[in-house]
């Protein structure tokens, strides 16, 4: 008998660990009292499936259902998220709350109670507009002066005096979206104002501009102010009063109509593991950080990010040997995928087949700094393989690798470069980066809101700011780039050999670069 127990136990330990995990089913007509391991009894809220989820078990969200809750199974080992149920729409992780209750507040601006610091706000899936001015366009920048460090910085804009509302303090806890050089927007509190047109604005700039470099002309709107909400589509929140104010696209009834805020940070953190079939949406700065060895596919990612920055998908530290594929990011507001992966692990980790549409190109929108508004940023990070991706329409680049040895091949880039300038479609600030294959068109290099400046929209970019090289840029097709098609200014040892290059601005100026 004691023989037969010991080898009970032997075999016992020897079945694989997916043997013994569980599955967990989470729905929108649960109840966190349920015992969570079937349709009928599933569990109501991620955040109480995330006290019950162990190493390997599988967690399972209904389709067509909204969760308005985060995930966090950062110290899970290897857990799989999916969805279960009919055919039909992907469950969604969202960081938003529904609105209801309105009320006509004057004219037509309605009201509705919230208690929760919301960010943003949607109607029927569309971003509405902070309350601003002017309700579009740009104000210009007339004068600026600040400390060496970036901090007192006072701008001068005689238009503000003549605006109706006009008085010392008008423009005071309100705050700037300032194209405040060809290469970053930065948000910013303005402190205080003077009525002949000058604004105070707290914190620092990223980067210290000399106004002897010329600062004038520079573009920005003011915004999160009350008294500016006087557009269709407009929205402003009162914190300490708890009320949202909206003013309704086309004149609808707010009732009538989907109404959610953002208000939460994340939807889903992972220390390793898979994702499949999972939609992400409103998340102010991540709809899923994750690390370790990962796999996320067949996911959407939509209006993530903020006045934080964020990336719609962030691989963090300790990623390696991760697979990122078919998965389609669409208006985000910063970043679409982020990759700081620990260059000094071995391993290589894919990103493919990926869409991502109209990533940081709502100007003022992704956040204070420069590396904002790019489709894919590889930073910290080697061996990393990014191909057979549809990028089209990105504020800053569509591709930016800052450091070494990482591919980007075999990717379609369209519309690059559409708010910001001085960039490329792909841009790289490190050496032996291999750019194979690639077909990019339509690089901007944009100066709507821009001071004096030249168009620095190019197809592919290799800084010169260090002591790059070793490159690969081979077999690429660039078609009307703002500026050049491959731009290569006092790199040292690379290979650039059959590339075609062409633009529409003359016959004269298309050309073939072996």
């Amino acid at each position: 008998m004691k023989l037969i127990l010991i080898s009970f136990i032997t075999v016992l330990f020897a079945l694989p660990f997916n043997a013994r995990a569980a599955t967990y089913y989470c729905s929108n007509s649960g109840s966190d009292g349920n015992a969570g391991t079937s349709d009928s009894a599933a569990f109501a809220t991620l955040s109480y499936a995330s006290t019950k989820v162990r190493s390997r078990d599988t967690l399972l969200l209904k389709r067509q259902d909204v969760f308005r809750d985060t995930l966090n199974l950062s110290a899970v080992s290897n857990p799989v998220i999916g969805a279960y149920g009919p055919a039909g729409p992907q469950p969604v992780i969202s960081g938003s709350a529904a609105i209801t209750g309105w009320s006509v507040y004057k004219g037509s601006i309605w009201v509705a109670p919230c208690a929760l610091n919301i960010q943003k706000l949607f109607v029927n899936d569309s971003m509405m507009t902070l309350a601003r001015y002017p309700d579009t366009g740009w104000l210009r920048v007339d004068t600026m002066t600040e400390n060496a460090d970036g901090s007192n910085t006072i701008i001068t804009i005689a238009a503000l005096a003549q605006h109706p509302g006009n008085a010392a303090g008008y423009w005071t806890n309100a705050q700037i979206r300032w194209r405040r050089w060809s290469w970053w927007f930065e948000t910013r509190r303005i402190s205080n104002y003077d009525a002949s047109g000058k604004l105070y604005l707290a914190g620092k700039s990223v980067i210290h501009i000399d106004p002897s470099d010329g600062t004038r002309g520079w573009g920005f709107y003011i915004d999160n102010k009350f008294e500016e909400l006087t557009a269709p589509g407009e929205w402003y929140y009162d914190a300490t009063a708890g009320k949202v104010y909206l003013y309704p696209p086309g004149g609808a009834d707010p009732n009538a109509m989907l109404v959610e805020g953002a208000y939460l940070t994340y939807g889903v953190r992972l220390g390793g593991g898979t994702v499949d079939n999972i939609g992400f949406r409103h998340q102010l700065e991540n709809g899923l950080i994750f690390s370790g060895t990962s796999a996320v596919s067949n996911c959407r990612f939509e209006w993530i990010g903020g006045d934080s920055g964020g990336s719609a998908l962030s691989a963090s530290w300790d990623i390696a040997n991760s697979h990122v594929f078919n998965n389609v990011f669409e208006n985000n507001l910063n970043l679409g995928i982020s990759w700081y992966e620990n260059s000094g692990r071995k391993g290589q980790s894919i990103i493919e087949h990926d869409t991502l549409l109209n990533t940081g190109s709502f100007p003022g929108y992704g956040g204070t700094g420069t590396w904002h508004a790019v489709g894919i940023l590889v930073h910290l990070s080697s061996g990393v393989q990014v191909r057979y991706n549809y990028v089209d329409k990105t504020g800053y680049a569509a591709v930016l690798l800052g450091s070494d040895s990482n591919f980007v091949y075999c990717n379609i880039i369209k519309r690059a470069m559409w708010t910001l300038n001085d960039g490329g479609a792909i841009y790289t600030d490190c050496s032996r980066s291999h750019i194979t294959n690639n077909i990019i068109y339509d690089t901007k290099g944009d100066l709507t809101s821009s001071g004096p400046w030249y168009p620095l929209g190019q197809g592919i970019w290799l800084e010169f700011l260090g002591d790059y090289h070793q490159s690969v840029v081979e077999n690429n097709t660039v078609v009307r780039s703002g500026c050049n098609g491959i731009y290569l200014p006092n790199n040292f040892a690379d290979t650039v050999k059959s590339n075609a290059c062409s633009t529409t601005r003359s016959p004269s100026s298309t050309s073939t670069v072996n």
